[in-house]
């Protein structure tokens, strides 16, 4: 600041006051401001850069600080620690500093304190690059002796299942992946474990897991280890120490996703295929896929059925249901974020609006903003193919505009775990084939669609429940968003 500005001085806090007072009472013994002073008095030559105002010694227009014990410390703790100072970073709290005052060697003080700051080193981010080279697991000597084993959770129940026990071969790099009813208990895993695994390729030696309460737990601990298996627990938040299991944790997730993303209360009935797949495809770490390595011969492979070479019709619809893998479409979007398509498209690119947005061509039917930021577009590689319309129709907010045209029958269902009875609704939908009607719960149609007409409960209990078994199907709603293809685009599905 400048000597003639006093209004500078005046901003500063009454706490800062006393540090005026200070540099006043120490000029008074420091021996090298007094000669200072001195030769400014008899306008000596060799201070032509220091100035003398109310009381203050100024070096280039700033106030210049002597080096007493605890004074310097204090203006610098002030400018950083204090509400104003906000716990900057070095560069930040020099710049608060210089405007008032200079000493020598500032600058290296100012980054010294932030560096010792106990504050800043426990609450900053980390910006420093990834410490430590990745440490390699021993290598194994043979086939389903050395494992790794993990959890798929968050999915939709299927059959009552809700979560997935990977477990691979960390030599073969083959895989189980064995479906758990959620909550699951140690108990639970270990006998899918043995059912799975224990049966199949006897105790492991060693077992990589995270440190989940599962595996941490004593039940688990004392099971195996008196099994002679050594368990080998990840570093806290180190899920590089399980890789492996990451990485086939997102294939499976692939895998179910490519499938099962319209029908996802199905994916139980992938998870074989999903397993004969994974076993049987090449891996470039052993040049070869688990299934040749274990068995020393190519994996078979699977003829493809005719229709019509079999009498048997259950046989014939089994080869048939296993042959179209790919769930045919329908406008039921069953939406989870686990095993929900990314995508949605192709669609036309019509503009380019400003820096990083296109304008694309959507259906007729779409109530979406055509406008999209190429964060959610992705470009579609490949031959062109005709534009897409496989985006049903969203109000304002992105949700399915799909209504409810009758109801055809009504059952009493046992639902969920606890096998609790509810009423159930066959709907058929707008714009929705009578076979592709779905069960809804009673209750949440006449939630959700309150104008939506349904017989009353009681005579629904007066007559019983005359429904035969039918596979249950939910409606859920969902939210899209858009990605590129050249010159057309894809949609993004999101919640």
């Amino acid at each position: 600041m400048y000597a003639d500005d006093e209004a500078g001085l005046l901003a500063l806090s009454g706490a800062e006051w006393h540090v005026w007072d200070r540099i006043k009472k120490a000029m008074q013994f420091d021996a090298r401001t007094v000669e200072i002073l001195k030769k400014l008095e008899d306008h000596e030559g060799g201070v032509e850069r220091f100035s003398y105002k109310n009381g203050l010694l100024y070096y280039k227009n700033y106030v210049f600080v002597l080096g007493v014990p605890g004074l310097r410390e204090e203006i610098l703790a002030h400018f950083h620690s204090s509400k104003k100072g906000g716990h900057s970073g070095w560069l930040r709290t020099y710049v608060r500093i210089k405007h008032f005052f200079y000493w020598e060697g500032l600058k290296n003080e100012v980054k010294k304190l932030v560096a010792k700051c106990d504050i800043c080193q426990k609450v900053k981010y980390d910006q420093r690059r990834p410490i430590g080279l990745l440490q390699p697991l021993s290598i194994p000597e043979k086939i389903w002796e050395d494992l790794t084993m993990d959890f798929v959770e968050g999915l939709p129940s299927s059959g009552g299942y809700e979560s997935i026990l990977v477990v691979v071969d960390r030599l073969s790099k083959g895989t189980h992946f064995i479906p758990l009813r959620h909550p699951f208990t140690v108990s639970n895993v270990a006998k899918g474990f043995v059912d799975n695994v224990v049966k199949l390729h006897w105790i492991p030696r060693s077992i990589v897991t995270n440190r989940g309460k599962l595996f941490m737990s004593s039940f688990w601990q004392e099971l195996f280890t008196l099994q002679g298996s050594k368990l080998k627990a990840s570093s806290s938040y180190h899920p590089q120490t399980d890789g492996q299991t990451e990485v086939v944790n997102r294939t499976l997730e692939q895998y179910l996703r490519c499938y099962c993303h319209e029908e996802q209360k199905r994916w139980k009935e992938y998870i074989s295929w999903a397993k004969y797949w994974y076993n049987t495809s090449h891996h470039a770490s052993i040049n070869m896929s688990p299934f040749e390595l274990m068995y020393r011969r190519p994996p078979p492979m699977l003829s493809t059925y005719e229709k019509g070479t079999t009498r048997n019709e259950k046989v014939e619809r089994e080869l048939i249901a296993r042959d179209e893998v790919v769930a045919k479409k329908s406008l039921k979007k069953k939406f989870n974020v686990k095993l929900s398509q990314r995508y949605y498209g192709p669609f036309k690119v019509l503009e380019r609006i400003g820096e990083v947005a296109y304008k694309l061509e959507l259906p007729s039917t779409s109530r979406l903003h055509p406008v999209f930021h190429v964060t959610v577009l992705k470009k579609r590689v490949g031959n062109s193919s005709p534009i897409s319309s496989d985006l049903p129709a969203f109000d304002i907010e992105g949700n399915l505009l799909i209504r409810p045209i009758i109801a055809l029958r009504y059952r009493n269902w046992k639902k969920g775990r606890g096998m609790t009875k509810v009423w159930q609704v066959l709907v058929q939908w707008q714009g929705v084939p009578t076979e592709e009607a779905t069960w809804e719960d009673y209750d949440e149609m006449v939630e959700r669609f309150p104008d939506f007409s349904l017989e009353d409960k009681g005579i629904l209990e007066e007559r019983g429940n005359v429904e035969t078994v039918r596979k249950s199907k939910t409606i859920m709603e969902w939210r899209s968003r858009p990605y590129i293809d050249g010159s057309s685009l894809v949609t993004r599905g999101t919640i």
